[in-house]
């Protein structure tokens, strides 16, 4: 009586008693004449020690260790080539239409002279050209920085600088917001003739599971933003990891779950549910 039962359930009191007379008996115990520290002083049984430090942290999985992010694309592409991938405004794309776009600009890219793990910057609106150029970066077996557009020019330096990218893909509407840079800027529109010459099949492996996938940045809330590497491996495990959470397979007879993206590619939350998608 007097504790709200619904937050204070008794197994959860009963819980916190055992833990409450625990600390109260260690606290207490003889330790021989030496004076020891609060850190030192038990506040967990033994079954309880076991479920935290074992249990919780059983949590192996298997995954495709041999595959990148974009191979486990392709594999989607071969299962449900007719499906819709991709929706942005008016614009719609099935994979297999997704898959195209994406090969050709790896290949316009690799022709550049891309090399593997290679950072290149993306300076996109948020939008289908965005993802094409995101899959077409990974295809061609680089790793993809995504550069905000409304972020201030020196800021935007700042990143570049850090990252030093051989190319920048951008669009016409936004070259002007680019700072002087040293690399190659890719205009979409400008180049999109070449591209489209491209063989749409798929290329060749150039990347490995432990190649860069992509590099965000930090708020720099607390200094100067950091630049965070992230690896194939690493989204191929996460995506595994919440395909399983959300049992995404059970939706597949249906057409599959619909992913937004809701956030800017620039924070992880933007990155996200492109992955599972």
């Amino acid at each position: 009586r007097g504790i709200w039962p619904r937050i204070f359930r008794k197994t959860r009191v009963s819980t916190q008693s055992g833990t409450h007379n625990l600390f109260g008996r260690e606290a207490g115990r003889d330790q021989g004449g030496v004076v020891g520290t609060v850190a030192e002083i038990r506040t967990l049984s033994a079954d309880e020690r076991k479920q935290i430090v074992e249990e919780f942290n059983r949590t192996d999985e298997d995954f495709p260790l041999h595959l990148c992010f974009h191979e486990l694309f392709e594999e989607q592409v071969e299962r449900t080539p007719e499906r819709t991938a991709l929706v942005c405004g008016d614009h719609r794309f099935t994979y297999r239409a997704l898959n195209n776009r994406a090969n050709q600009l790896a290949r316009y890219l690799r022709a550049q002279g891309l090399a593997p793990s290679t950072p290149v910057g993306l300076f996109l609106w948020r939008s289908d050209e965005m993802i094409i150029a995101l899959l077409g970066i990974l295809k061609a077996g680089g790793a993809y920085v995504a550069l905000h557009p409304d972020l201030p020019k020196a800021r935007l330096e700042q990143q570049l600088a850090t990252v030093k990218p051989p190319l920048v893909i951008t669009q016409e509407d936004l070259v002007e917001r680019l700072p002087e840079v040293s690399c190659q800027v890719v205009c979409l529109e400008k180049e999109q003739p070449a591209i489209a010459r491209e063989p749409v099949t798929n290329l060749e492996r150039h990347a490995t599971p432990t190649d860069l996938i992509y590099v965000i940045f930090t708020s720099g809330s607390t200094g100067v933003p950091k630049a965070v590497a992230t690896r194939h491996e690493n989204v191929v495990n996460y995506t595994q990891s919440i395909m399983r959470k959300l049992k995404l397979a059970d939706f597949e007879a249906s057409g599959g779950l619909r992913m937004a993206n809701v956030s800017t590619l620039s924070a992880d939350l933007g990155n996200t549910p492109i992955f599972a998608a």
